[in-house]
């Protein structure tokens, strides 16, 4: 009868070690997409500066008055 032995077996060092480089992974993918001049933050910046100016389109076709939540849905968009 084979007696059994601490420690780790090969199946779980080879789960343990892929788990940590998923880990490892995302976090220089985060790490690399906050920066300020990544290709992501580019994006947000267009992005945001796209949003800002419909925003104020709107805001001129409706007497000055920025577009909320309350107001969408009172108006149904209009």
């Amino acid at each position: 009868m084979r007696t059994r032995t601490l420690g780790f077996g090969r199946i779980e060092l080879i789960v343990g070690i892929a788990c940590l480089i998923i880990v490892v992974v995302v976090a220089v993918m985060v790490l690399r997409a906050s920066h300020p001049d990544s290709v992501w933050h580019e994006g947000d910046v267009v992005n945001m500066r796209g949003i800002h100016q419909t925003m104020l389109i709107s805001a001129h076709d409706h007497n000055g008055r920025l577009p909320t939540p309350s107001h969408l849905v009172a108006g149904n968009g209009t």
